[in-house]
């Protein structure tokens, strides 16, 4: 990243929510599936031990995996930053490693805006810049899990007009 670039030259800057619910949202979906699935299998058996056992051992994985997998998640959040300057924009990854991704404006080509029918639920969403690379499925910048992602969609284009 320039050198040049200073806090105070922040335009605007974008943090990914965490959301508790919509994070164990899959997890949810997935117990509730494995449960109807145990039940239709264990229908007609004289012995649903190995339901059991398998079910058993299913929510172990589940209370130790969860977990860690939220807690992964909140940190990794924690610690992604896109910031906007007044001719480029800055994505910060310093979960694990740490690296940084900078496209000027006038590399940028079209700012797309996208929510599920889940994400709608908790008004989050994805932003995607891209680029004129011509490098695949890294071509620009996905900007993650953004709150009130409609009102930030509208602020980022604002921010690349200028």
């Amino acid at each position: 990243m320039s050198e040049d670039l200073q806090e105070r030259d922040v335009v605007l800057s974008l943090k990914p929510s965490f959301k508790f619910w919509y994070n164990m949202f899959p997890i949810v979906l997935t117990t509730i599936v494995v449960l109807i699935l145990v039940a239709y299998l264990s229908f007609g058996l004289e012995s649903p031990k190995i339901s059991l056992t398998l079910l058993f051992w299913y929510f172990i994985i589940i209370v130790v995996v969860s977990p860690i997998f939220i807690f992964i998640t909140k940190e990794r959040f924690k610690r992604y930053y896109y910031k906007f300057y007044n001719d480029r924009l800055v994505f910060t990854d310093s979960f694990i490693d740490y690296s940084q991704k900078e496209i000027t404006y006038i590399n940028m080509q079209e700012v797309t805006m996208h929510q599920t029918f889940v994400q709608r639920f908790f008004d989050i969403g994805t932003i995607h810049i891209y680029t004129s690379a011509e490098n695949g499925s890294r071509n620009g910048i996905y900007l993650q899990n953004i709150y009130n992602v409609k009102t930030n969609f509208e602020l980022v284009k604002e921010v690349l007009k200028k």
